[in-house]
């Protein structure tokens, strides 16, 4: 499963980066360059489509899989709770909701900012060993 949807999201995004087809401008020809001028785009593009492509099919996977499993444990263990004490039940649902908000609301942004700084200097680093490379053998 994860191989067959990274081929198919590899291929989108490849179809979106290099050209396949005449374009009407020379901005459509060469949307690969087009983003390397653009300073909001993301730095080394080309070297972040196959490890982005993977880290995301892989995480969206693993999180439907967790996502299943933990449906059917909760599920499990709310009939047994309700069952000896449903008071305790409700209790413990709304410090979990609580819980779960509070972390959301606090640490998701602050994570997102990290997560992205950290690609981008792994990028410079894999460009740079790029470099490095090809200076070496000439």
């Amino acid at each position: 499963l994860k191989l067959r949807w990274r081929g198919v999201v590899t291929e989108s995004i490849l179809a979106k980066y290099l050209p396949s087809r005449p374009a009407q401008s020379a901005l459509q020809a060469f949307p690969f360059y087009t983003m390397k001028l653009n300073p909001a785009a993301p730095r080394n593009p080309d070297q972040r489509i196959a490890e982005d492509v993977d880290d995301v099919v892989g995480d969206c996977v693993d999180l439907t899989r967790a996502l299943v499993s933990n449906t059917v444990s909760f599920f499990s263990f709310t009939r047994v709770l309700l069952r000896i004490s449903p008071r305790a039940f409700y209790g413990l649902l709304l410090y979990a909701l609580l819980g779960t908000g509070t972390t959301l609301g606090s640490f998701s942004n602050g994570l997102v900012r990290a997560q992205h700084a950290l690609r981008s200097r792994e990028a410079h680093f894999r460009f740079a060993l790029l470099r490095v490379d090809e200076c070496a053998e000439s």
